[in-house]
C-alpha cells in the first residue's frame, strides 16, 4: 500500500514537471517571439507564433500573437482568422483588443460598417481604450464621406441626365423649326414662282388666245 503512495505520487510529480516544462517551452517561445515582433523581425516572429498556436490550438494568447504578426505583413484575411479563434478563448481576457485589431482590419479592407461594429464591441468590453474610440470617430467621417460622395454622385447623375433631357428637347425644337422654315420657303418660292408667270403672261400682247369672240 505504501508503495503504492509512494508510486502514485511520483507519477503525478512527474506529470506536474512535464506540464511545467510545456508550459515554460511555449511561454519562452511566445516570449521569443514578442521580442522579434517588436525589433521589427516580423518573419521569426510570424514563425514561432505560428509553431505555437498550432501546438496549443486551444490558447488564444497565441492565435493573438500571430494574428497581429500576419496583420503587420498586411495578410489581413490570414489575421482575421486567427483574431477570430482567439476570441474562442475564454481564458483570454483582453478581447476588446481582438475587436480592436478585427475592427482595423476591416477598416482596411474599407468595410466600414462592421469596423464601426467591432470598435464599438472594443469600447463595450473596455470604455478606457482609447484606441478604439478614435478609430471609431474615424470610421464614423469616413462613412459620412461615403454618403456625402454618394449623394453628389447622385445630384450629378440627376443634373446630367435632366442636361442630357434638355438637349434633347431643344434638338426636338430645332428640328421642328428647321422643319417650318423649310416649309415656308417652298411656299414662298412657290408664290414668288406663281407671280412672276402671271406677270409674264400680262405684259405679252401678242400672247395667242384661244376661244371665241363675238
Amino acid at each position: 500500500m505504501k508503495k503504492n503512495c509512494i508510486f502514485l505520487f511520483l507519477v503525478i510529480l512527474c506529470n506536474n514537471l512535464f506540464s511545467l516544462q510545456l508550459n515554460y517551452f511555449k511561454s519562452f517561445k511566445n516570449s521569443v517571439g514578442k521580442s522579434a515582433y517588436h525589433r521589427g523581425n516580423i518573419e521569426k516572429a510570424t514563425k514561432i507564433f505560428q509553431d505555437n498556436s498550432v501546438n496549443n490550438p486551444t490558447e488564444g494568447i497565441f492565435h493573438f500573437n500571430l494574428g497581429n504578426a500576419l496583420y503587420k505583413s498586411s495578410k489581413y484575411s490570414e489575421a482575421l482568422k486567427e483574431f477570430q479563434l482567439s476570441l474562442n478563448d475564454p481564458k483570454f481576457k483582453e478581447k476588446d483588443k481582438i475587436y480592436h485589431n478585427i475592427g482595423n482590419i476591416c477598416f482596411q479592407n474599407q468595410e466600414y460598417k462592421q469596423a464601426l461594429d467591432s470598435f464599438r464591441k472594443s469600447m463595450v468590453l473596455n470604455p478606457e481604450n482609447k484606441d478604439s474610440r478614435k478609430n471609431f470617430e474615424l470610421t464614423l467621417k469616413k462613412i459620412q464621406e461615403q454618403k456625402n460622395k454618394s449623394q453628389n454622385n447622385d445630384q450629378n447623375k440627376n443634373k446630367d441626365q435632366k442636361d442630357s433631357e434638355k438637349n434633347k428637347d431643344n434638338q426636338k425644337q430645332e428640328q421642328l423649326d428647321q422643319k417650318k422654315q423649310d416649309a415656308l420657303n417652298i411656299l414662298k418660292n412657290i408664290e414668288e414662282k406663281e407671280k412672276e408667270d402671271l406677270k409674264r403672261k400680262k405684259g405679252n400682247p401678242n400672247t395667242f388666245k384661244q376661244g371665241k369672240y363675238w
